[in-house]
């Protein structure tokens, strides 16, 4: 205390002396004369991260670099922005469901003994298989997305939750199809009304065509814009992306160990890491399945 006075209570040198105190940085793996010690502070005692840090990691590790950064200055990104954790106020934000699991204080008495850090079974569960953890890591503005940018991979999205999405993508691709059908047909008969210099005939289709491309637009189906809409019906689809030859697969590896663990891939994960990665039959699913595999380790959800 006396120090902290003498530094004009500047919180990064109370910070630099905790973490280099002996009893900060003494080992968690007990021995025979500390095994049983919890309380003496012999040695360190792992624990579960709280609810909020617990949260606030999980979405900092599967966010892109540039979200990354909105998390040093915008306090309102973070967990312990999120006001009311009682019952009348669950379900107001997308986190409230995962706090609660973590055993966040649900604050309905003076009293934060009703916070948990204990592990459960259903926390495991949470980060294995949740459709929010799972659609984290599938997000537009993920490190996922990310790094299939950075490294010429196709991203192609897994979560539960974006099924719908994707079957409405389907129909709209099915409608889209008709539409060109239909467009190509009528196309077809202005041309042929063109040769037999039919004015009533002309300017009928035009009306259809017209009227079929505003229903189309109204639909969301094609943009407006006249050019991009009348392309044919049979145009060639644009080439999928394919992996490139050379996948820089280390640096990848590197970076996911880094944002979730803190530290570098000793050789023996690095080589686990590499052959999962290329025996996957896709190079994103196999960067995903890495990336999923560090968040459900005990070492990156427990203080140790």
């Amino acid at each position: 205390a006396k120090g902290f006075i003498e530094h004009q209570f500047d919180m990064k040198w109370l910070h630099r002396e905790i973490l280099n105190s002996r009893t900060y940085q003494l080992s968690w793996i007990p021995n025979s004369t500390n095994r049983q010690d919890e309380r003496n502070f012999s040695r360190a005692v792992p624990r579960r991260l709280p609810a909020e840090i617990a949260w606030d990691i999980m979405m900092q590790a599967s966010l892109s670099t540039e979200k990354n950064s909105e998390f040093v200055t915008a306090l309102d990104k973070r967990a312990l922005s999120i006001p009311g954790s009682g019952l009348r106020q669950r379900n107001r934000n997308p986190a409230d469901y995962a706090l609660t699991v973590f055993g966040r204080s649900i604050r309905e008495s003076n009293c934060d003994c009703d916070r948990s850090d204990e592990p459960s079974l259903l926390q495991t569960i949470f980060v294995q298989n949740d459709g929010q953890v799972l659609s984290m890591l599938d997000a537009q503005d993920g490190w996922l997305a990310e790094t299939c940018k950075q490294n010429g991979l196709q991203f192609t999205r897994k979560s539960s939750d974006d099924a719908a999405a994707a079957q409405q993508a389907r129909a709209r691709t099915q409608l889209k199809t008709r539409f060109k059908e239909q467009l190509k047909k009528l196309e077809d008969q202005l041309a042929a009304a063109e040769q037999k210099q039919s004015a009533r005939q002309i300017e009928s289709l035009k009306t259809q065509i017209r009227k079929l491309r505003d229903q189309a637009i109204a639909r969301g189906v094609i943009e407006a814009d006249p050019q991009q809409d009348s392309q044919p019906a049979d145009a060639p689809a644009a080439p999928a992306a394919t992996a490139p030859a050379q996948l820089n697969t280390d640096t990848i590896i590197t970076d996911a160990w880094l944002r979730t663990l803190s530290r570098l891939p000793t050789d023996a994960e690095l080589q686990t890491a590499r052959t999962w990665i290329s025996e996957s039959k896709d190079p994103v699913e196999g960067i995903r399945g890495v990336l999923w595999a560090l968040l459900n380790t005990r070492e990156f959800i427990v203080n140790h």
